[in-house]
This record gives structure tokens, C-alpha cells and sequence, in this order.
């Protein structure tokens, strides 16, 4: 049936070569609807050129997004392996981070030769090696003009920001939320290596322990030269007040919470809300036996 109502098909000559912009045309003559072309959209050569080209780009950045996302999953399981104490992956990983200082170091050297090299000799130069001196400094400056755009804040300035621009409020809390997350999963990899490794654990005792030291021996410090500062000084008087009136508020802020805790169950909390309560207690029989022994 479908032969009685075609009368011929004539397919032309494919033009474009074995390339992506190859192209034949077919055309069906029907014998009962006489001379009738059906209404296309046309398309002049250079927009379909573009339009293939447009395509090709787009699945090549496909590719290379999901090829940069394969990459990352292996070497966050690398790194991942590495901390947990893995001596194979240990030593993947440090030669990975070899191979890539060593590639930025070469990078680092092509661009340098680059910025400083005279205009006059790269024209001077063979056209591939040209083009690809001209194309890394394009990159580069394309990256320093991203880089101006998307300046962020420093953690401190978006600080002192968030608390006028409900815009930087958010952004202050969302870091806020992803270091805490960060320092959780941070957390639970050295717990679950310190408890796998005795040395290990060992270290990371000893260095908790001297960087408490180190970091109370310093706040220390500052907080003796500020006191002896707010004798003479209005300005350190003041910052010496609003730090003592947050020290306060702090503390019974955290007493609050470790209360509420213990009553909710936690054992931690109840342990030290019991040992709040004792020293209470010892510090009351302290002052009240020193009371008693002041004659009257």
C-alpha cells in the first residue's frame, strides 16, 4: 500500500566529508497529492554550522564536567583512605600530591616566562607555540578578572557585616553551619583512626594538650595587657566591660544548657552538672569556714 501512494525517492549526494557537519537530502514524490513542498523552517548554512557547533560544545563540557566529577569521587576516597591510616593509600596519595606540585610548578614557570616575554618575540614565535602562549595568558587574566568578581569576604569582615546586612547574615550563618559540619566529619576520622592506633592516638593527645597550653598561656596574655591597658585607656576600659559582660552571659548560657541537658538524661551532662554542683558546694564551705574564722 505504502508503494502504491510513493511514485520515486531520489537521494542526493552527501555533502561535509566524514565530519560533524555532513548532510543528505532525501526527497519523497508522492503520485496522488501533485506538487506540494511541506513548510520547513529554513536554515542558511553558517546557522546550522553554528548550531552543531553549539551542540558539539555542549556535550563536550558535559563530558568534562562528569569526567572532573569522577576524578574528585577517586581522590576524595583516596584521601579519605589516607587519613584512615590505609599505608597503600597513603603512598598513592602523596605521590598524586607530588606529581601535582610538580605540575603547578611547571604551570607556574610557563605563565611566568609568559607575562615577562616581549610581545615582539612571541609574534615571533612558530603559530602553535604562539597561539598556546596567547591562550594561557587570556586564561590567566580571564581567572584574575573571576577572581576580582567573586572576591569573598574574610571570615572576620563577613563577621562585623552580618550584623547590619541580613544578606551577609545568612551567608555568615551558612559557613557558620558548613565549618561545624566540617569539624564533625573531621571529628569522627580521628576518632575512628585514634581508636584503631594506639600512637596515633597518643599524638593527638599530646597535641590537644599543648595547644591548650599554648592557646591559654596566650588569651592570658592579651587579657592581663588589656586590664593594665583599661587603667588609662577609654577605649580598652570599654572592650575590657563588653568582654567581662560577654564571659558572663556565656557562662550562664552554659550553664543553662548543661542543666537542661542533665535533666533531659545525657550522661556527659549530668557528670559535670554534678561536678559543678560539688565544687559549688566546696567553694560554699570554703568561704563560710574563712567567715567564720575573720574575729569579729
Amino acid at each position: 500500500m505504502l508503494y502504491a501512494f510513493i511514485d520515486r525517492i531520489e537521494v542526493h549526494e552527501a555533502t561535509g566529508g566524514r565530519t560533524i557537519y555532513r548532510q543528505q537530502n532525501i526527497d519523497i514524490h508522492f503520485n496522488f497529492i501533485g506538487n506540494y513542498y511541506p513548510p520547513v523552517e529554513a536554515v542558511s548554512e553558517e546557522e546550522r554550522i553554528a548550531a552543531i557547533e553549539a551542540e558539539q560544545q555542549r556535550k563536550k563540557q558535559e563530558k568534562g564536567k562528569r569526567s572532573t566529577e569522577r576524578r574528585k569521587q577517586k581522590l576524595d576516597a583516596l584521601r579519605a583512605a589516607a587519613e584512615a591510616g590505609d599505608p597503600e593509600a597513603v603512598a598513592k596519595y602523596e605521590e598524586h600530591l607530588a606529581i601535582q606540585r610538580e605540575r603547578n610548578q611547571k604551570h607556574r614557570q610557563k605563565l611566568q616566562e609568559a607575562r615577562e616575554a616581549d610581545p615582539e618575540y612571541i609574534s615571533r614565535l612558530e603559530e602553535k607555540e604562539r597561539i598556546k602562549r596567547e591562550k594561557m595568558l587570556e586564561t590567566e587574566r580571564k581567572r584574575m578578572e573571576r577572581d576580582s568578581r567573586k572576591k569573598k569576604l574574610t571570615r572576620a569582615e563577613l563577621k562585623e557585616k552580618a550584623k547590619t546586612d541580613p544578606e551577609a547574615a545568612k551567608a555568615w550563618e551558612a559557613l557558620k553551619a558548613k565549618e561545624a559540619e566540617a569539624r564533625q566529619r573531621k571529628k569522627e576520622r580521628e576518632e575512628a583512626r585514634m581508636a584503631a592506633d594506639p600512637e596515633y592516638a597518643a599524638m593527638m593527645a599530646e597535641r590537644k594538650a599543648e595547644y591548650v597550653r599554648t592557646r591559654t598561656a596566650r588569651r592570658k596574655a592579651e587579657h592581663e595587657a588589656l586590664v593594665e591597658l583599661a587603667k588609662t585607656d577609654e577605649e580598652a576600659a570599654r572592650k575590657l566591660a563588653e568582654k567581662r559582660k560577654y564571659q558572663s552571659e556565656a557562662t550562664v548560657r552554659c550553664y543553662q544548657k548543661m542543666k537542661a541537658d542533665a535533666e533531659a538524661g545525657d550522661p556527659e551532662a549530668i557528670r559535670r552538672y554534678e561536678a559543678t554542683l560539688a565544687k559549688r558546694r566546696d567553694e560554699y564551705h570554703k568561704k563560710k569556714a574563712r567567715q567564720e574564722e575573720v574575729p569579729a
